[in-house]
């Protein structure tokens, strides 16, 4: 019986274990990777640290890079939405991206759309302000609604263009997550106690499960509540907020 054990153990290992491949592998010099659904296929974001974002198609070659414009102030970006008809009716491929930086103590920069050509579609103000929601009204169209860090104001866009079936579902799971994200002074997480009363405990674990962050928060009716993760060394950590997970890079 031992004789034939570990042969049968070693075949299952290689059989369960066979179709894991390294598809590619992004240099340090790469900040982030996003993933979006355009042109019928999947297509990959990739920014990098000298401020360009590099496209991808499902092959790992390179389409386009965009040249994402810039101050003489250092500054990080990071790509929110990646589509291709919903903000214009043409077929090239648009990003909404934020970019900040810091001036004077503060996180400044810019919330815009920008198209795979390097042309800026629209300016959508102070990076105080972060996607709030992307949703579906009666008529088949689509509205954006923009909530700002420091008043909680609300701004709410009519969007021209619309999503496929594959992409409506990819930008639903995505939208369950934490951005910008890897991340250096603040991070917003989707709000998965919305609508909910009471409060909740939101945590953050390293990656030996300590906690080193727990921050008490209102159901309330916001959509991301933001969280000061300055005094976090760079590392990967983990939050719990109820019954959701999700996990973030502190750079």
């Amino acid at each position: 019986m031992k004789k034939i054990l570990f042969p049968l153990i070693a075949l299952i290992a290689s059989t369960a274990f066979g179709q894991i491949n390294l598809k590619h592998n992004f240099s340090s010099n790469y900040e982030s990777v996003a993933v979006g659904y355009v042109k019928n296929s999947v297509y990959y974001a990739v920014l990098t640290k000298d401020n360009k974002l590099e496209l991808y198609n499902h092959d790992m070659i390179l389409y386009k890079t965009i040249l994402i414009p810039n101050t003489d102030l250092p500054s990080t970006s990071s790509e929110i939405l990646i589509t291709d008809k919903l903000f214009n009716h043409d077929d090239l491929i648009e990003v909404l991206i934020l970019t900040s930086k810091k001036s004077g103590g503060n996180n400044v920069g810019d919330l815009m759309l920008i198209n795979e050509n390097s042309q800026i579609i629209k300016k959508f103000g102070s990076a105080s302000f972060y996607v709030g929601d992307l949703y579906k009204v009666l008529d088949g169209k689509y509205e954006l609604k923009l909530q700002s860090h420091h008043d909680r104001s609300i701004a709410i866009y009519t969007l021209p263009g619309t999503l496929t079936l594959a992409q409506e579902e990819l930008i639903l799971k995505q939208k369950n997550a934490s951005f910008p994200n890897p991340a250096t002074t603040s991070i917003n997480i989707s709000n998965s106690v919305k609508g909910k009363r009471g409060s909740y405990n939101l945590e953050v674990l390293s990656t030996n499960g300590a906690t080193v962050l727990k921050k008490s928060v209102q159901a309330g009716d916001q959509d991301y509540i933001s969280l000061d993760i300055s005094g976090l060394t760079p590392g990967v950590y983990f939050y719990q907020l109820d019954q959701t997970k999700g996990k973030f890079i502190k750079k």
